[in-house]
């Protein structure tokens, strides 16, 4: 996949997360993250924390897959990007995420919403809680996609 274009036709009026995978010391580590794909360029967009903010501040090589199933499981098609990414201070661009994490994840705001105001949040993003139990504050990331491929099934 050269770029983004054909991913961004599957994910039209889906809300799916992907699986980011970052790795430090040789040791992998995968979690699901809600994302919103660049307008303009071959980029995506998350809010993280905890340990795969510090994997990524440490190692800024990634991999994020993505895969949309039906409910029975069967999966039409899959997608495996890999990357650099990097914390972004942004906080024009960091408002851009929210508002378009907002309208592509909105079936799930109020839940999630709710979930994180009983722990003190209001925003309804993943804090970064670690393995640990320890929570560490939430990073903007972009990843800029040098590749990827989709698969069809």
């Amino acid at each position: 996949m050269d770029s983004l274009s054909a991913l961004r036709d599957h994910l039209d009026g889906l809300a799916l997360s992907a699986h980011l995978a970052t790795a430090v010391d040789d040791r992998p580590h995968v979690a699901p993250v809600w994302f919103v794909l660049d307008d303009d360029a071959d980029a995506v967009w998350l809010f993280t924390g905890g340990r795969k903010l510090e994997n990524i501040d440490r190692n800024p090589r990634v991999a994020l897959s993505i895969e949309s199933a039906d409910r029975a499981g069967t999966v039409d098609w899959q997608a495996t990007l890999l990357g650099t990414a990097a914390r972004v201070d942004d906080p024009e661009r960091a408002a851009w995420v929210e508002r378009r994490l907002a309208e592509t994840y909105a079936m799930h705001a109020d839940t999630e919403a709710d979930e994180s105001a009983d722990e003190g949040d209001e925003s309804g993003h993943d804090r970064g809680d670690d393995d640990d139990g320890e929570v560490s504050s939430e990073g903007l990331v972009r990843v800029d996609v040098a590749s990827g491929t989709l698969t069809e099934f």
